[in-house]
């Protein structure tokens, strides 16, 4: 059920955003689209006869389940884009090598937005789906959305680093938020707005809800409602940065590799309504924009992702990439089209979904079981139930706990032992010097193999030990 109680965030929107208007090209580009037979002597656009590329095609990799490893020189089916394509719902190749609206394409649009509204269904009208060039891409533009050089946006103490570099380089001074077992504290947040003095409060919060980069912890719908009720009582913007979203577990236990068995995998949640809820999903003001790329499902390569949220932002969004990215790359956009609309179609998604979960589940038991076996009191840290990350704390001896450039000491035995775990200092939004000799380190289970990952775990204890902390 949709409701009408949308809000006006235009009053939210930057200086710069407040002078972005649909460029030249893009109008222009209207009238030869209304009339194929208007012959066009203004347009910039080079002649598709042209082109250096008149076909494309693209194998989807084979995968050996058992040992997790992609099958390189075995070809799966096959997607092409080319003339002979003909009866195909998908942009032709002279369509996608072309100029076009900074929307992208509509028949990936059109997909995407039918994907939006089963998953997510937004409870208000008037809300439309954009492609991206991926999400860090996304979240520069929403941000010269909303956001004048100074001003301030609430983010967890600990947050993406990516992000952390991009308020800087918009000269904006991030505000960090408590974080617990669960993300964002509410209270927190609420305290942060009522006890502002400073002009300028934040207007904007920005949050990975689900398996958050670095610490691995997702939001609970209860977590996830008390937010947003917050955001409602101060009226804040929310940027729902949600890449990890389908890479979800559930409430699935830790087992060895050997018990993950298929009664064990059902319990996965695939593209069901046993997924969490998105704070999309909950957004009766239309105050969330929400972030999603393909790069953790497809490849981070394609460079492609989408944002939902009002249709009137998509239309300031729009000029601004229309001036600057364009849109994302037509080779991506196109192959990415004809998989989901024809190749997989919805069971064909929904089954790579599943499988991504159960590799993602697979590699996350392999390396807590790994920590347990191998360091066990020598660290602390909490069970991811989505993404790609664990939070480690490592248990040192009080009298080192607070030395000066421990971290350091221990990241350089790291290096010397051939295994790298990232320091914390690096996702603070703090001042790096309140955090440096924190002894937190986030650790990834999306890269390395599992032999890799347990060697790693193994070469972490010899580190450890060096420092006397004691399994």
């Amino acid at each position: 059920m949709t409701v009408d109680n949308t809000i006006d965030l235009t009053a939210h929107l930057s200086d710069t955003a407040k002078y972005r208007f649909e460029s030249q090209n893009a109008s222009f580009q209207r009238y030869h689209s209304a009339d194929p037979n208007v012959v066009s002597l203004g347009m910039g656009n080079p002649t598709p006869d042209l082109f250096a590329f008149s076909k494309f095609s693209a194998s989807l990799a084979k995968f050996d389940v058992g040992t997790e490893k992609r099958l390189r020189y075995e070809e799966g089916t096959s997607i092409n884009l080319g003339p002979e394509e003909s009866g195909s719902s998908v942009e032709d190749i002279e369509i996608l090598l072309q100029y076009g609206v900074g929307t992208g394409i509509e028949s990936l649009v059109s997909k995407l937005n039918e994907l939006t509204t089963s998953v997510h269904n937004p409870p208000y009208q008037d809300w439309k789906v954009m492609l991206s060039a991926g999400s860090t891409d996304a979240l520069t533009k929403v941000f010269d959305l909303f956001m004048n050089p100074h001003d301030s946006v609430f983010v967890c103490e600990w947050t993406y680093h990516n992000a952390l570099f991009a308020f800087k380089g918009h000269l904006m001074n991030p505000i960090p938020i408590s974080m617990d077992n669960e993300g964002m504290v509410p209270d927190a947040l609420d305290h942060a707005c009522t006890n502002w003095s400073l002009p300028n409060r934040p207007k904007t919060v920005y949050l990975i809800p689900t398996g958050q980069n670095p610490t691995g912890v997702s939001m609970s719908t209860e977590r996830r409602l008390a937010i947003y009720k917050v955001c409602q009582k101060h009226n804040l913007i929310i940027i729902e940065d949600d890449p990890y979203y389908f890479l979800q577990f559930g409430n699935i236990p830790v087992v060895p590799n050997s018990e993950e068995t298929e009664e064990y995998l059902s319990l996965l949640p695939g593209i069901s309504e046993k997924l969490l809820p998105s704070l999309l999903s909950i957004d009766t003001d239309g105050r969330v924009i929400r972030l999603d790329t393909f790069s953790k499902i497809l490849a981070p390569g394609m460079r492609l992702g989408w944002i939902t949220c009002q249709a009137n932002l998509i239309n300031i969004l729009r000029a601004n990439i229309d001036t600057s990215t364009c849109r994302p790359n037509g080779f991506s956009m196109g192959i990415a089209s004809k998989l989901l609309n024809e190749t997989w179609k919805n069971s064909g998604f929904s089954d790579h979904i599943k499988f991504m979960q159960q590799q993602y589940v697979s590699r996350r038991n392999t390396v807590l079981h790994a920590i347990q076996t191998h360091l066990g009191n020598m660290v602390s840290v909490q069970t991811p139930s989505c993404g790609m990350f664990v939070w480690i704390k490592i248990n040192l001896p009080q009298h080192l706990a607070s030395q000066d450039g421990i971290v350091d000491r221990i990241f350089t035995k790291m290096l010397e032992n051939k295994v790298i775990l990232v320091p914390c200092f690096h996702f603070s939004s703090k001042d790096e010097k309140l955090v440096k000799d924190i002894p937190l380190f986030r650790a990834t289970f999306a890269f390395a193999n599992k032999q890799q990952m347990i060697k790693a775990i193994q070469n972490l204890k010899s580190v450890l030990s060096e420092f006397g902390c004691a399994a």
